[in-house]
């Protein structure tokens, strides 16, 4: 049987779940889902179907159903979980930001962090979290604003999962200076140099 990818939905805050969108036969699994500004979802999936960019398909009606896959190529990566999360929104923080997080090479190594200001069109900006072997990860956005990522990791590149680690860093670490927020976790913007 082919893999396929699911949302679950809550209309009562998480109370009960039902099945939503179920995406059609793209060999996919292990997805992520990330709120949009508009209102809609973006459902980013790992791909099981060779090398190639991650599958991601979009839902305008809150998950209810989503359109045909694309493939982003910037997101290259080995069939593996990846993480995306909303790190600010545009109309509070002064602009949108999601993040995301995988092995960013086509074996399991290379953990990078990237950032989106467009709801996942582009990722503009990336950096290597950890240039060694890496699997599976899940990111959080710390009371501080600062960014977490919890991800496996070893000492062997035949072998990614022998540790799991937690790493902390900034927005203007993982733009190189060009974006961060202020003190009180207000957009700033920095000038590119």
């Amino acid at each position: 049987d082919p893999f396929r990818s699911h949302l679950l939905l809550s209309d009562d805050h998480g109370v009960s779940w039902r099945i939503g969108a179920v995406t059609r036969e793209a060999d996919t699994n292990e997805c992520m889902a990330v709120e949009t500004a508009e209102g809609g979802v973006c459902l980013n999936c790992r791909n099981r179907t060779g090398p190639r960019g991650r599958a991601v398909c979009r839902s305008a009606d809150g998950g209810e159903t989503v359109s045909e896959f694309t493939w982003d190529d910037v997101l290259i990566g080995p069939a593996c979980q990846a993480s995306v999360l909303r790190y600010t929104w545009g109309d509070r923080e002064g602009k949108s930001r999601i993040l995301f997080a995988n092995p960013g090479s086509f074996n399991r190594s290379r953990m990078t962090v990237r950032v989106s200001y467009d709801e996942c069109r582009t990722w503009p900006a990336e950096r290597v979290l950890h240039s060694g072997p890496s699997g599976y990860s899940d990111l959080c956005v710390m009371p501080d604003g600062g960014i977490g990522c919890l991800y496996e990791t070893g000492d062997s590149y035949t072998y990614a999962y022998e540790y799991i680690v937690f790493s902390r860093f900034d927005l203007e670490w993982l733009t190189f200076g060009k974006d961060g927020l202020g003190r009180r976790g207000e957009a700033t913007a920095r000038a590119e140099n």
